[in-house]
């Protein structure tokens, strides 16, 4: 099944590719928040580095490791997304501006943001 199978590419991204006739559906399910959905970190170390959930609902001050290791929270074209997809999978050639959107595990809004 492809959702139990690791992400290869991912980024924060706006709906405008996901439009009627842009991408083929090929299967639906219901997300499992808990299971990607990343945390952003955002300010600076002269004002307070922060942490907050991916729906930007729920934020706090970082702590010193969390400052450093959770990512910074950046929206990529969705055009670029696609390009990056259509690299891995080998229709176009790869191109290094890809590699910040290759998936790597981060700290989950799940676990720094645990339901009260």
């Amino acid at each position: 099944m492809v959702l139990a199978t690791q992400p290869v590419v991912a980024g924060l991204t706006l709906p405008a590719r996901f439009q009627p006739g842009m991408w083929e559906i090929i299967g639906a399910a219901t997300p499992d928040a808990g299971r990607r959905l990343p945390a952003y970190s955002w300010g600076t170390a002269a004002d307070g580095v922060h942490v907050t959930d991916f729906s930007g609902s729920r934020s706090r001050l970082a702590s010193e490791i969390e400052a450093e290791t959770v990512p910074r929270q950046v929206v990529v074209s969705p055009f670029f997304v696609d390009f990056a997809v259509r690299a891995v999978v080998g229709v176009v050639d790869c191109h290094r501006d890809f590699e910040h959107l290759r998936y790597r595990a981060s700290p989950r809004s799940a676990d720094l943001f645990p339901e009260a």
